[in-house]
This record gives C-alpha cells, structure tokens and sequence, in this order.
C-alpha cells in the first residue's frame, strides 16, 4: 500500500525570516489602514489598549498554531493540521475554506489598493488596475518560491514604513492621552474589527514543506511576528489617538461609521 502522507520534495527555499514575512504579510492588509479611525470613534483614547488586548487575546490560537507546525515538516498548514486530527474529508473542507478566505482577501485587498491609487490618479480606480495586480502576484508566485520570499520582503517595507512613520511622528509631536474606559456596548461593537487584524498568520504554516527547518522555524516565526505586529499596531492607534484627528468627525458618538 502506497503511503498517502509522501510528498513530492520541493526546494526548501524559505527561512525563518520568509516564514515571518509570510505571516507578517498575511496579517497587515488593508484593515490597519482604515481601523485606527473606526476604533477612535467607537472607544476614544481606550482604542491601542483595546489592539493590545486583541492581540494578547489571539496569542492562545497563535500557539496552537505553533504548536501544531512544530510537529509537521510538510505543506498544507491549517487543511494539514485537520486532516490527520480529524480525517481526510474534514481537511478537505478545512482547505476549500482556507482557499476562499484567502481568495477573498486577495480581492479585497486589491480592490483597496486600487481605491488608494485612484486618489492619486483616477484612472488607477479601475478594474484594469485590480487584474493587473492579481496578475502580477500570480506570476510571482509561479517563478518560484524564493522570488516570491524576495518580491515579498520589498512589499512589506513598503507598507511598515509609512506605518512606522506614522507612529513615530505621532508619538513625538502629539502627547499620548491617558486612557478612559469606554462602555461595555462600544467595546463590543468594535471588537470583532479589532480581532480581525490579526488574522492572516496562519499564511506562514502553508509552505512548511518548502521551509528549511519548518518545525523549528515556523513556531518562532509566528511568535516573533504576532508580538511584533501587535506593538506596531498600538503604537500607530495611539499616534492617531494622540493627534486628536477623529475628535472633529465623531465627537459625541459611540458608532462605528458606515463604509462608503
């Protein structure tokens, strides 16, 4: 009887550096963009405590995905992990449903990116701007692993750094408010919103297979960049709060504005 947990062997082109990435990544799309505002409206001044407590809140999952890539050397992730815990029909549905979380992810994220762009130059608001980039990353990722992990590591500078900018310039120019605990009804409005930001780690336990060292690299890798990504996501909430630039468009209320 053939054995059905072989694998083809792939090159193990992917560190722990591109298991960080690909984590990293999978967690700062277009939310943090758009969030700092809506948690601003709904909490006041209690918003970075309330990302500190989201991302303490998802560290319990983030190690039991650890746990679970320190015992596999193979690809899969998430649809890997529940197919030998619960059968093969589980793990294909476990898959089918990671495929469309990421599928609509990717839509999204690139419809956003095409919004962003049309603000500088309309004609980028296009769905020609949206298939071009879906194209690009495809294409990316069919040459080959490690020009993917490089492609990447470009991306990801490109979005940290006017996050860390931002986060700089606000804590240095703006004095940091002292918290005020909002009503419960707030919180709980807004919460789902902030756990949701932190969602898209698991990215990194899907190569395994095609990482060096997958059972050591991969649980470090989700720890480092769950930490690291919760203190930048505080430090630009409080930048925000800080700069007093949502008190003009919510004064009074407790609600999250309506997307447009």
């Amino acid at each position: 009887m053939a054995d059905e947990t072989k694998q083809p062997v792939t090159r193990r082109d992917v560190g722990i550096w591109g298991a960080a990435l690909l984590a990293l990544n999978g967690m700062i799309g277009a939310a943090i963009f758009g969030l700092p505002g809506k948690l601003d409206a709904a909490v006041g001044s209690f918003a970075p405590w309330l990302l500190l407590l989201a991302g303490v809140g998802i560290m319990p999952v983030v190690l039991c995905y650890a746990d679970l890539a320190s015992r596999f050397d193979a690809s899969g992730g998430p649809q890997l992990y529940a197919g030998k815990a619960f059968g093969q029909f589980i793990g294909f549905e476990a898959g089918w449903m990671l495929y469309a979380a990421r599928a609509a992810a990717l839509a999204a994220n690139a419809h956003v990116l095409a919004a962003y762009a049309g603000a500088l130059w309309p004609p980028l608001n296009s769905s020609l701007t949206i298939i071009g980039t879906i194209g690009a990353i495809t294409l990316i990722n069919v040459v080959g692993i490690r020009r993917a992990v490089d492609t990447l590591g470009g991306m990801t500078m490109l979005k940290l750094m006017p996050l860390i900018l931002i986060g700089a310039l606000g804590l240095l120019l703006a004095p940091i408010p002292s918290p005020v605990l909002p009503e419960f009804s707030a919180v709980e409005s807004v919460a789902l919103a902030a756990l949701y930001a932190f969602v898209g780690f698991e990215a990194a336990t899907i190569p395994a297979g095609e990482t060096r060292d997958p059972e050591r690299n991969i649980p470090r890798a989700l720890l480092l960049t769950v930490a690291a990504v919760t203190s930048l996501y505080v430090v630009v909430q409080l930048a925000y709060t800080a700069s007093g630039i949502g008190e003009s468009d919510a004064p009074n209320s407790n609600s999250i504005p309506s997307k447009r």
